[in-house]
């Protein structure tokens, strides 16, 4: 199926999920963060037509990574995450690799918290308007993020369906941070 068309189907769903849709037919993910306001799906790639500044295509690796939840009134602190992989294509197709990247880790109270790495995610990325990146998950291609507690799985975090970020392209290769609506906030660089 074309992306566009992937896109715009997810988005045709979603948008029917918040009109007459009975929350029975959809299994909730308690984690999951509400849907995005509607957001513009990015354009399709049109020979001669930038879909993504062409000083983001290339491979990104982040540095380091931090999260931060309230779990029963306990804030959680955790940071790691380094050696995710993000590779943005020109054709504006991009894969979010963190097979690699360290959990992040953190302890509050007397417990011991951990959040894996992401796994693979696949989708397509976009400029516009200039100065922001956006990141649209492919619909089955979205990751999740396992949280534990002394070694015990609490639940998951999915990626979520779209994410925004300011970036900038300076000499000498620039770079970003990414944060989802969850609140990972994750730095890339050129490796």
């Amino acid at each position: 199926m074309p992306r566009r068309l992937a896109a715009l189907t997810l988005a045709a769903v979603m948008a029917g999920c918040g009109q007459g849709a009975s929350s029975s037919s959809i299994p909730a993910i308690p984690t999951d963060p509400p849907p995005p306001s509607a957001a513009p799906p990015p354009p399709s790639p049109v020979a001669g037509v930038e879909v993504v500044d062409r000083c983001l295509v290339g491979t990104w690796v982040s540095s380091g990574a931090t999260y931060t939840t309230n779990l029963g009134g306990l804030v959680v602190s955790m940071t790691g995450g380094a050696g995710e992989r993000l590779t943005i294509g020109r054709d504006g197709g991009y894969t979010d690799d963190g097979r690699r990247a360290q959990a992040l880790t953190g302890s509050a109270g007397l417990h011991t918290y951990s959040l894996g790495a992401p796994g693979v995610v696949a989708g397509e990325a976009s400029t516009g308007p200039p100065g922001v990146l956006t990141l649209i998950p492919a619909a089955a291609a979205r990751g999740e993020r396992t949280l534990f507690r002394d070694g015990v799985a609490l639940g998951s975090l999915r990626s979520p369906i779209s994410t925004s970020t300011a970036y900038s392209c300076a000499v000498g290769g620039g770079g970003f941070t990414l944060t989802t609506v969850q609140g990972v906030v994750t730095v890339f660089a050129r490796p």
